[in-house]
């Protein structure tokens, strides 16, 4: 209870291996931001002295810094996918201007970076064509991800064998998000409370209160709304 930081473990992935990938952070007691953050790959029983992968903030040639990573998925057993972007407070100056109490708290992504776990394949890579993605799943293989964009009604399948993008579910006019797969299924959140908008200072970004859970049949496209009664 005397210690001056503390450290707080994020968005972990498990591995079939027994290996976790996580964010690990260092924070002052009592600051609102940690003031080290990392992308780190250990196993179970050595999380105290992981091996770090990335250092965050970041960036990578040609995209914005990120200061975020979440929803860190396993493609095989060599390299995994996470959505990158920007956690903080923004406002909306073109609906309700910038003033005091205007801001409101977002995390939001920027687009799907893939990672290697080993050192000696390189660095973190952008996947071209997923900006503003806001989720990420993987099939069991790691060949196929699935993602959402921020402001878009679809989920896209991007299997990396091939390079071909598809459209495996959509609801026109409404904004999906947080997707997750297993085998022939998928979830994924729809509608509800959720806002597009560009942030001062940020760019496009996406706040999320909720919406209705969706199971959808991926070969077929048929689905169910999950959500139980009132």
């Amino acid at each position: 209870a005397l210690a001056d930081t503390f450290n707080e473990f994020r968005s972990v992935a498990s591995g079939s291996d027994g290996r976790v990938v996580f964010v690990r952070e260092d924070r002052l007691r009592g600051a609102p931001f940690p003031n080290r953050a990392e992308l780190a790959v250990a196993a179970i029983g050595s999380l105290g002295s992981p091996q770090v992968l990335r250092s965050i903030p970041f960036t990578i040639a040609g995209q914005p810094i990120y200061n975020a990573v979440h929803q860190i998925r396993w493609l095989g057993s060599n390299a995994v996918v996470y959505r990158a972007g920007f956690d903080g407070s923004v406002c909306d100056a073109a609906a309700i201007g910038c003033g005091p109490g205007s801001s409101i708290a977002v995390s939001s992504g920027f687009g799907l970076v893939m990672q290697p776990l080993d050192p000696a394949a390189g660095g973190p890579a952008f996947i071209p064509g997923t900006d503003l993605a806001s989720s990420v799943a993987a099939s069991a293989d790691g060949d196929a991800i699935f993602y959402t964009v921020s402001g878009e009604s679809r989920v896209y399948r991007l299997v990396r064998s091939t390079g071909v993008v598809t459209v495996v579910f959509d609801q026109p006019g409404l904004l999906v998000r947080d997707v997750q797969v297993a085998d022939n299924r998928l979830v994924v959140v729809v509608g509800g409370t959720v806002r597009y908008f560009v942030g001062q200072g940020v760019g496009p970004v996406q706040s999320d209160r909720g919406g209705d859970l969706y199971l959808v049949d991926i070969g077929s496209g048929t689905f169910t709304v999950l959500n139980p009664p009132n």
